[in-house]
């Protein structure tokens, strides 16, 4: 009886140690007043030295994108709901641009004490790519590392988007190519 009674415990600390670091859901008010969500992954120390990861989804997807990529890793993570996505608002339809997203991304930077006065790696997926090209440019101080996954080079032909009332000058303010890191600046 003693024995399954040790060897219960001793599973359950097996388990407790391998278990996967707990995802916490929180947000922000930006400097446009709304209020930007994101999810955090610590699996340590909430006042670690170590280098965290800050996620940038790409267009129609939220944080949750980054979900197993945060549980996989052992060091803090933070997935951004960027404006109009996941449990993001979206404010005004026409301030949905390159510049306003990275001003949320800030934001997120200057509130999160994981993120202050640190340098971290920014990760961005699609859409989320222009967005950490845009911010790495505007705040290299705050990058030790820029990760861009998955972003097409040449925008695509308006014929081929299936998005109704489809406003193409909102997306060449997305423009991709660009001849040098300095140009994604404006």
């Amino acid at each position: 009886m003693h024995l399954l009674f040790y060897l219960s415990v001793l599973l359950l600390q097996i388990a407790t140690a391998m278990a996967l670091p707990l995802i916490r859901p929180n947000s922000i008010i930006s400097s446009a007043n709304l209020a930007i969500s994101y999810v955090e992954s610590c699996p340590h120390d909430t006042n670690t030295d170590e280098t965290v990861t800050l996620f940038i989804h790409g267009l129609d997807s939220s944080s949750h994108t980054w979900r197993r990529v945060q549980q996989s890793l052992t060091t803090p993570t933070i997935a951004i709901d960027c404006r109009g996505c996941g449990n993001s608002e979206l404010g005004g339809p026409d301030e949905f641009t390159p510049n306003a997203l990275v001003a949320d991304v800030k934001s997120v930077v200057d509130s999160h004490p994981l993120l202050q006065k640190k340098r971290f790696v920014l990760v961005g997926h699609s859409m989320g790519g222009r967005v950490a090209m845009c911010y790495a440019a505007k705040h290299p101080e705050d990058i030790s590392a820029l990760v861009i996954e998955d972003m097409d080079i040449r925008r695509r032909e308006v014929n081929s988007n299936f998005i109704p009332n489809f406003d193409e000058a909102k997306a060449l303010s997305f423009e991709r190519l660009h001849p040098n890191l300095d140009s994604v600046k404006n």
